[in-house]
Order: C-alpha cells, then sequence, then structure tokens
C-alpha cells in the first residue's frame, strides 16, 4: 500500500509540475473542440417503438423511478453511440482485445433511444448488482451467465428473456446496431415486477480544494499496439471535462459532446484469463489507487468497496460515493497508463 500510495503521489507532482510551467491558462485546457462531422448532428430515426412519445407531443423530463443500467458498446463502429450524453454515471472498464465496454447508468431523465446495447461481463454484472439495479444487455459470456444466476440478479437480455425491448437500426452494421429506450426498460421490469434502485445521493461537499492541484485533464491509453490502439481523455475547458477518443472530442449520437463533472481514475487488478476469446478478469473488490478530478482541480486518493454502492472513494480526508453532476469512472490495470493532459 505504501509503494501504491507513493505512484498516487508522484503522479500528482507531475500534475503540479505542469500546471506551474505552463501557466494557469494552460491549466484550463482547451475549450474549442472540433464539430462533430456533417450530419453527425442530426439524431437518428428511432427504431419504431424505441422511444418517441405517441401523438408527437413532447414529453416532461422527469427523473426515472431508479437507475437504468445499460451495457454499452465502445467498438470503433458502435461510435457515436445513443444516449450516453444522458447517463448520470458511466463506468468504463477494459474488455478484451484492448477494447473498452461502458455501463450507463440513467436515473435524472429518460432516454428516448441508447445503445448499441452489448454483451455482459463478470464485473458488469457485479457493478449493476452493487447498484441494485437490474442489468440491460445482449448476451454475455459464459462466466457472466454463471455470477448472473448465482446472485439471482434480474435483468433484461435481447438474446434470451426480452427480445421484445429492443430494436435493431438497420442504418447500421451489427452487432453495434441494437438499441432500446427507459420506456421500453422500464414496462418490462413492470411487467415482471421488478423496480430499479436509484442512485446514492450525491456527497453534500466537496474534496478540499487546497489538497488538489490545478490540471487540464488526463490521457489513458486502453491499448497500444501495431494491432489496435485505443486512447481517451479527458480535458477541463473550464465548466466541465470534455471527452475525447483517440485524440478528437467525443460527441453522442444526437452531437452533443460527451462531458462530465466529475472524472475518476480508478486503479485495480486486471488479468487475462486466458480463454481463447481474450476475455479479462476486473478486480473490483480490492480496494487501490485512484485520481479524483473535479472542478479543474485534481487529488490523488484511493477506493474502497461500498456497501450499498461500488466503491467509496477518499481523497485528502473526503469520502464519496458520488458526487453532484455526471461522473465518469474509467477503471485502469494501472496509473501507469494515464499521463496528464497536454
Amino acid at each position: 500500500m505504501a509503494r501504491g500510495a507513493g505512484a498516487a503521489r508522484a503522479l500528482l507532482c507531475l500534475f503540479l509540475a505542469l500546471a506551474v510551467s505552463a501557466g494557469a491558462a494552460g491549466c484550463r485546457g482547451r475549450g474549442d473542440g472540433r464539430a462533430p462531422a456533417a450530419g453527425q448532428a442530426a439524431e437518428r430515426a428511432a427504431p419504431r417503438g424505441a422511444g418517441a412519445p405517441p401523438g408527437g407531443g413532447t414529453r416532461l423530463e422527469e427523473p426515472l423511478p431508479g437507475a437504468l443500467a445499460v451495457v454499452l458498446d465502445n467498438h470503433p463502429a458502435a461510435r457515436p453511440q445513443a444516449g450516453l450524453e444522458r447517463a448520470d454515471l458511466v463506468y468504463e472498464l477494459p474488455a478484451e482485445g484492448g477494447l473498452t465496454r461502458y455501463l450507463a447508468l440513467f436515473a435524472s431523465r429518460p432516454v428516448p433511444r441508447v445503445g448499441p446495447v452489448r454483451s455482459a461481463r463478470p464485473y458488469l454484472v457485479e457493478l449493476a448488482s452493487s447498484h441494485g439495479t437490474p442489468l440491460v444487455h445482449a448476451g454475455g459470456s459464459e462466466d457472466a451467465y454463471r455470477l448472473l444466476a448465482r446472485l439471482d440478479l434480474p435483468h433484461l437480455d435481447e438474446i434470451r428473456n426480452a427480445r421484445e425491448l429492443f430494436a435493431r437500426d438497420r442504418s447500421r452494421r451489427p452487432p453495434h446496431n441494437l438499441y432500446t429506450s427507459s420506456d421500453r426498460l422500464l414496462a418490462g421490469m413492470s411487467r415482471r415486477g421488478w423496480a430499479p434502485a436509484p442512485l446514492p445521493p450525491p456527497a453534500g461537499g466537496e474534496p478540499p480544494a487546497e489538497a488538489g492541484g490545478e490540471g487540464a485533464g488526463v490521457v489513458l491509453t486502453y491499448a497500444d499496439s501495431p494491432a489496435f490502439r485505443y486512447v481517451t481523455a479527458y480535458r477541463w475547458d473550464g465548466r466541465r471535462y470534455i471527452k475525447e477518443v483517440d485524440g478528437r472530442p467525443a460527441f453522442s449520437e444526437t452531437g452533443r459532446p460527451l462531458a462530465a463533472d466529475t472524472v475518476v481514475i480508478l486503479a485495480t487488478r486486471v488479468r487475462q484469463t486466458g480463454d481463447a476469446l481474450g476475455h479479462v478478469e476486473v478486480d473490483l473488490t480490492g480496494g487501490g489507487e485512484a485520481l479524483i478530478l473535479r472542478g479543474g482541480r485534481v487529488w490523488a486518493g484511493r477506493w474502497f468497496p461500498g456497501r450499498d454502492t461500488p466503491f467509496v472513494f477518499e481523497a485528502a480526508g473526503f469520502s464519496f460515493a458520488r458526487l453532484p453532476g455526471v461522473t465518469w469512472i474509467n477503471v485502469v490495470g494501472s496509473l501507469s497508463r494515464v499521463r496528464t493532459a497536454p
């Protein structure tokens, strides 16, 4: 644990050194993200029945009765995803082949179209179970199905038990073309007698600003090989953290930028299972180092498994499970994969 804390402090010192050399203006980062490609801003036509209000009326966006946990594809062919800009909490975790997969939780407002929905992995099952909400997915690894059965976790699976709640978008290639909506999912849960649990309330305070360092953002390298490279980043624009994918701002299907108020980098043990499909195991119970970014500042901290939430984070004596606004939590195998944003 002493070596882990030293690594986190070293990375924080690097943030501070770069901030001093770049000056205050440099710490604010770049806020002029490039616009999406022509036509990207226009929302794709939703699959029939996948979320448009009947009669074309405008629906009042009231909070959902609980959090919906949806497994989302992050293959290059799946981008831009639908609905990610409406998520309250997004986990990004390693998957096979150097790709990552998202678990997006929606609670504060409905999502008329969300996808592409993809298959479950055991660590995604663990996260949904820790949140006390059914898992929405399309298939899964054998280990994921075994864990679903062992935990007796309610789940809506396009492959085995809930095909009627999903629709394929023929304008996109399978398997990166499966979509659903909060209306469909809530109706499916209601018919089954399931009730999603709410997200934990945000903490009433903030990590002490004076204990953090200024930071323009972070860059995370998930895969860097001749066969495949995937790098994501978060850059502070003076108001929030704008997400980038492979050097470019990331947008939703509607053309809205993906952004967060809080970014947490969580380091844990990630290893190959050794199977022919290249699946990985992700330890979500051991605790470890973390970096917390909020309000243009960065704290070296730690994470611990929570009792009624997957994680509790601690920075400079301040503990929290969630802070106000949108949070993205990126899980990496080591903080050595993280560097400061230029």
